[in-house]
């Protein structure tokens, strides 16, 4: 996978990962009932990683991954990393959410780690959420692509459907679904529209417009990872689809291991 991080990342068994966590978790605590609960992230990482080196752990801040495919390149900056070994996110949110989980999830994957966490330094008592996984790169590059509903009617729809499983066999299942969409929107810069804003009717009059991604004037694609409802989530596209002036919508959907290809029309 073409990932570059300078953090010699180093996969552990879980005893260890939890013996660190110990060590951090109770300076986080620390750290909380002595700074309160509203400052900004950047003021814990600070605190966070004064205490943990004073306890004799390796602390990283702020650790640089870069992943990157043909001429499309993201990096992303992992907050806190503990003896190469366990990355940990801070945020300073009412509550935590699926979308923190999968963040996390993302930097395991791109790091090769099993074990990580996240801390939320917001509530008045701190709140934390271990993240693991077993997933590899090889299983993850091994997909099962389902494109009976798939419709080619302009050469840009085989081409986005080439890029996408090129992208998917290097990259891998598992990712952030907004990483596949940059980066195909990145591959198709040449060769489509792009993010656009699509006027929306209703009734014979203009609604406002919805920003889309777009192959040309008359056809636009969808990327998500939805897991559950399927039938329910493209009838809702479908709606989305009539109160415009496109033809079709093609909807990509990766779940788990497998890449659903469909194109919708009104």
């Amino acid at each position: 996978m073409p990932v570059l991080c300078d953090l010699p990342a180093v996969a552990i068994e879980q005893d260890r990962f939890h013996e660190i966590d110990r060590t951090v978790t109770g300076c986080a605590f620390e750290a909380h009932n002595s700074l309160g609960r509203f400052f900004d992230e950047q003021i814990y990482q600070g605190e966070l990683a004064k205490k943990c080196s004073s306890m004799g752990l390796a602390t990283r801040l702020e650790v640089p991954i870069t992943v990157s495919h043909k001429e499309f390149s993201k990096t992303y900056y992992v907050d806190f990393v503990v003896e190469n070994s366990v990355p940990y996110e801070f945020k300073a949110v009412e509550a935590l959410t699926g979308a923190h989980h999968n963040q996390l999830l993302n930097y395991l994957l791109l790091l090769g780690l099993r074990h990580g966490k996240l801390l939320n330094f917001r509530p008045p008592s701190l709140e934390s959420r271990f993240v693991s996984t077993t997933l590899g790169h090889a299983e993850r590059v091994s997909l099962i692509v389902d494109d009976r509903g798939w419709f080619e009617i302009c050469p840009e729809d085989a081409l986005l459907k080439t890029k996408l499983l090129d992208l998917l066999r290097d990259l891998g299942l598992f990712l952030e679904v907004s990483l596949y969409r940059e980066a195909l929107l990145k591959l198709m810069e040449k060769d489509s529209l792009g993010l656009k804003e699509v006027e929306i009717h209703s009734a014979g009059g203009v609604l406002g417009s919805h920003r889309m991604c777009l192959l040309n004037p008359k056809t636009a694609w969808h990327l998500s990872t939805v897991r559950d409802h399927t039938e329910s989530y493209s009838i809702h596209l479908i709606r989305l689809l009539s109160h415009s002036n496109l033809h079709c919508l093609h909807w990509i959907n990766l779940n788990h291991r497998q890449v659903s290809l469909r194109t919708l029309k009104k």
